[in-house]
């Protein structure tokens, strides 16, 4: 009877010790990263993915090969540009090149883009599509090539210098100028495609091209940047044409004192610019520079003067004094001049800006495959015949950021490498690392481990799938489910001479609190959050793993009381 009842001590300190461990790993699970619960959660996928396969056949990966290609410039929203030609790109202005496969559903689309003269145009590839910056002016030639089959298409593109607005508004913020002060013509161009954006309207157009003139230069007159000069009180009309519309504003000119020159004008700021991608909608401010015009130490207001840049290819300056790299074609540093004319004196100086290649300093790996999420992994999961596209996003994109990737075994994975598309040909079951690497800022290396399994039941377009459900069940019900039987036995021993509804209520309530405290938790570790599904995906696992528990002891008191009786009836006999 001792020896019973010290088993029995021995069994209720055990079942604790593995509820409290059990429960604890729990909470310590919420506290990770969502990329190590992913991981971690890859590893039990695999495994799964490794044992079904084994027993299954896939359906062979269909080759659909590719009959033709062709590019052109019809799906770009930005292209049908009022004033140019569909094939026209304006000098330092960009269009999108559209890429169409025949069939659609060709198995490889992978494109790679090249262009001759290679000084005409820069070209930011992304996937089958491409942007085209003019650099300059005349003729040039676009080719897409496919990398597997060999077949290309071309496209003739003409970069030509930017025209006057074909449609366009003006006004004024005062039509009332006093002597000594100046207005600028504000532009509101549109023309049914463009976005009233400074940055956009002034690379399309180039409102200089105007033509610009005075009903009476005796009261006011206007130069070639649209800012009216005032000169003696009274009102004229001031029209601003392209030979098609003219727009006219009636300003009076009212008295005022005439301004003294600016002495010992000069420019301060940042004299060194870097090169930065600014197509389209992934313009970002990421290096701009405020120039400050300044008289005898003291900062004057930038908007009080006309700002130009001496090349627009390699640096911008807006009407308010920022200054911008925009596009290099070498790596070498170029030399900028910067003009700020007063329009209220016409005084000018002239400040020097080097305009630097940027390096980037972040690289971001994304992969196609199938619904598998891109969630930049340091381990992927293949399946033999997949043709996986790397895309690869930098902090910073200039004309010289390539990738040069490597694979390790080229038996399991061989690449085709086209600029910054890389295409991973997934040959053979095994383990392979691919290797990549910036080929401007050499530092910039990422590493990605491949894992490549046979072609059965679970490919790449149903592994997300079941990894999500692996996730959800293993990680979440499954765990629950464990520390429930923990916790419910644990309770049992303790209070076996209770009701069995007191210690089932209890461990029901255990379970309860570890899962919202673990969905709780999530809240505060980046890049997780709580969820009340995932709370009731928890405690389902918790109801699971008490019924499992209790039917557990009832069946084994059941066995006994049966043992029992039996024991007696014999001894009765």
């Amino acid at each position: 009877m001792k020896e019973n009842n010290r088993r029995f001590a021995v069994a209720r300190w055990i079942l604790m010790s593995l509820a409290i461990l059990s429960n604890g790993f729990l909470i310590a699970y919420s506290c990770l990263s969502n990329e190590a619960t992913i991981e971690l959660n890859r590893i039990f996928t695999n495994s799964f993915t490794a044992f079904i396969n084994s027993f299954t056949k896939g359906n062979e990966k269909e080759t659909i090969p590719l009959n033709s290609l062709e590019i052109d410039f019809s799906n770009d929203k930005y292209n049908d540009v009022p004033g140019y030609d569909q094939n026209e790109i304006p000098l330092g202005s960009a269009k999108e090149i559209d890429c169409d496969f025949s069939p659609t559903n060709a198995t490889d689309k992978s494109i790679y883009y090249s262009v001759e003269p290679n000084d005409a145009l820069i070209l930011n590839q992304t996937n089958s599509k491409v942007s085209a910056v003019g650099m300059k002016t005349g003729k040039a030639t676009v080719t897409a090539t496919n990398s597997i089959s060999g077949l290309s298409s071309s496209v003739d593109v003409y970069v030509v210098d930017t025209v006057a607005p074909v449609q366009y508004d003006i006004s004024l913020s005062s039509t009332t100028i006093p002597i000594g002060t100046t207005q600028t013509i504000e532009f509101d161009i549109d023309g049914g495609v463009l976005t009233h954006d400074d940055l956009i309207n002034f690379r399309y157009y180039d409102t200089r091209k105007l033509s610009f003139s005075s009903s009476d230069e005796h009261i006011a007159t206007i130069d070639s940047y649209g800012v009216i000069h005032p000169h003696n009180i009274g009102s004229t009309f001031i029209s601003v044409s392209n030979d098609k519309i003219v727009r006219t504003l009636n300003v009076s000119v009212s008295s005022g004192s005439t301004p003294a020159p600016i002495s010992d004008l000069s420019i301060s700021g940042s004299n060194v610019c870097y090169e930065n991608d600014m197509l389209l909608d992934q313009r970002t401010k990421t290096n701009h520079f405020q120039l400050t015009p300044r008289s005898n130490d003291e900062d004057l207001n930038p908007e009080d003067f006309v700002w130009e840049s001496s090349n627009e290819l390699l640096a911008k300056v807006d009407r308010n004094g920022i200054l911008r790299g925009f596009r290099k074609t070498t790596t070498n540093d170029e030399t900028v001049t910067i003009s700020a004319k007063s329009k209220i004196t016409g005084e000018i100086a002239y400040f020097e800006a080097v305009v630097k290649s940027q390096l980037p300093s972040m690289m971001d790996v994304y992969l196609e495959a199938g619904s598998q999420s891109p969630y930049n992994p340091t381990e992927y999961t293949l399946f033999v015949g997949d043709n996986i596209t790397c895309k690869f996003v930098f902090d910073v994109n200039n004309s010289n950021t390539k990738v040069i990737a490597a694979s390790s075994d080229d038996t399991i994975i061989s690449l085709t490498n086209s600029g910054n598309i890389i295409i991973l040909h997934v040959l053979n079951e095994g383990k392979c690392r691919i290797t990549y690497t910036s080929s401007s800022n050499s530092k910039l290396v990422r590493t990605i481990d491949f894992t490549v399994f046979k072609r059965g039941a679970i490919d790449s377009n149903s592994f997300g799938e079941v990894e999500y459900s692996i996730r959800k069940t293993l990680g979440h019900a499954v765990l629950f489910m464990i520390a429930q039987i923990f916790t419910f036995l644990t309770l049992y021993m303790f209070l076996y001479d209770k009701k069995w509804w007191f210690y089932t209520s209890i461990s029901l309530g255990v379970g309860l609190s570890i899962s919202c405290l673990s969905e709780l938790i999530q809240f505060f570790i980046p890049s997780r959050t709580g969820s009340f599904i995932d709370v009731l995906i928890d405690f389902a696992g918790v109801v699971v793993g008490a019924a499992l528990s209790f039917l557990g002891v009832w069946i084994i008191l059941k066995l006994k009381k049966r043992a029992q009786n039996k024991k007696m009836s014999h001894k009765s006999e």
